[in-house]
């Protein structure tokens, strides 16, 4: 995984995400031991009324 690979290089100095590619996340994720990655609740969703409240 690309990400993981550019924290542990310092190429990246932070990851933040919301989503993963399989959700949930597998528990032993790399992802999930860098101090310098903020994983956030995904908290949104289209719905049909969000085009009418749009217009």
């Amino acid at each position: 995984m690309a990400r993981v690979k550019f924290l542990k290089s310092g190429k990246i100095h932070a990851f933040e995400t919301e989503v993963f590619e399989v959700e949930p996340p597998d528990p032993s994720s790399p992802l999930l031991t860098f101090e310098n990655t903020v994983i956030k609740p995904h908290m949104a969703a289209f719905t049909g009324g969000h085009f009418t409240i749009c217009r």
